[in-house]
């Protein structure tokens, strides 16, 4: 390795290409669906790498099969009159056909469509999503989607709603749910993918059966990744460095990550800085590394753990020693000084909603590892 190596490590935005991390059955998963024309809703705590996989799956879909994708991201979107405009102005943003044939088939098919074009950042001409009853309508929007199902190339389509839990605020009565359900229900050459990151509220959405999307999409959650996988993307980087990291220094990041994506990630960028600088395995070690994290991450884990109660803290710090244990066991109970079962079991019901746990097979875990450690008071 020589000085001006760049780190292989990508902690900010989304990663692709090799920076990538892994999460090949996931990705052969929501290939084959949205090939099959299987809507899903895909779930995952915040930094799990929802975005970046939704990104890994779009671009294979593009490049080995052709596929049509538009992603709405629904953060940008704080109200329905936002959410129609991103959408319809990403559908628009897909066409792949000549601007000026584009423009007269809209006109032709659409006729209540009033696109202009502008000039982009990037100094190129594109087409706006303007309609005559601007602000846009539900109405609008549906027009507009079965125009791209029906009509635009190619001909199978995926469209994906990231953070869909947002449109629950848009109104009260669930107007807007109950619309677009409707209107996807009747798409036949489009795949429709929701995400969030928000998992008892997406469940609630989607399979309760007083709710508009009740029943209407596969669910795949995504969860830490095996330890084995996160040993080999981490093996394939350090190993880049001359020498090689200690097999025993790569278990200790694993241990600490626990196949959390983001984590992984940070893991391996701050040893590879570390070696960077020091140019020796033996000059540092594992738990340096996550000393450094934590003091980079202390203001986040702080806002996070003032969210919670006293009492809903005291239960996180519980599962973060003890995970996978019946919480509200006695012996659970009396080891952590905690209060009653039912109490506990609120309290868990909370950090479960706010994402700070997730619930396995064999128990609850944190969700964030190292801010579980953290809290867990590592020394």
């Amino acid at each position: 390795m020589t000085e001006a190596a760049p780190n292989p490590f990508r902690i900010k935005g989304v990663a692709r290409n090799e920076a990538f991390f892994n999460r090949l059955h996931e990705i052969d998963a929501l290939s084959r669906r949205a090939l099959s024309g299987e809507h899903t809703l895909l779930i995952a705590p915040r930094r799990f790498g929802k975005t970046s996989l939704l990104d890994k799956v779009a671009s294979e879909l593009t490049g080995r099969h052709g596929v049509g994708v538009v992603t709405v991201d629904l953060f940008k979107c704080p109200t329905l009159p936002e959410f129609l405009a991103l959408t319809a102005r990403e559908i628009i943003r897909s066409q792949k056909t000549p601007l000026s044939k584009l423009l007269a088939a809209l006109r032709r098919r659409l006729p209540r469509l009033a696109p202009k074009v502008l000039i982009n950042a990037q100094g190129e001409p594109e087409l706006s999503a303007r309609f005559e009853s601007n602000p846009i309508t539900l109405q609008d929007l549906d027009d507009l989607l079965n125009w791209h199902d029906a009509v635009s190339k190619p001909k199978r389509k995926l469209l994906i709603f990231d953070e869909i839990q947002e449109i629950s605020s848009y109104d009260p009565s669930g107007k807007t749910e109950k619309y677009l359900r409707s209107v996807i229900q009747k798409l036949e050459n489009t795949t429709v993918f929701y995400s969030g990151s928000l998992p008892t509220l997406l469940k609630e959405m989607f399979f309760e059966r007083k709710r508009a999307f009740y029943q209407s999409a596969l669910l795949l959650e995504l969860g830490l990744a095996p330890p084995a996988e996160a040993e080999k993307y981490l093996r394939s980087k350090l190993g880049r460095l001359k020498p090689p990291p200690p097999a025993e220094y790569v278990a200790s990041l694993v241990r600490a990550g626990h196949g959390h994506p983001y984590y992984v990630q940070l893991l391996g960028y701050w040893s590879w800085e570390f070696f960077a600088e020091k140019r020796d395995w033996d000059a540092f070690s594992a738990a340096d590394v996550i000393g450094s994290i934590f003091r980079q991450e202390r203001t986040a884990f702080e806002n996070a753990i003032s969210l919670l109660t006293q009492q809903q803290r005291q239960v996180f710090r519980a599962i973060a020693q003890d995970p996978r244990k019946p919480v509200t066991s006695l012996d659970f109970l009396r080891t952590h000084g905690l209060p009653g079962h039912s109490s506990v079991r609120k309290s868990v019901q909370r950090l479960e909603a706010l994402g700070f746990v997730l619930k396995t097979d064999s128990g609850y875990v944190p969700s964030d590892p190292l801010l579980a450690l953290w809290w867990s008071g590592w020394d």
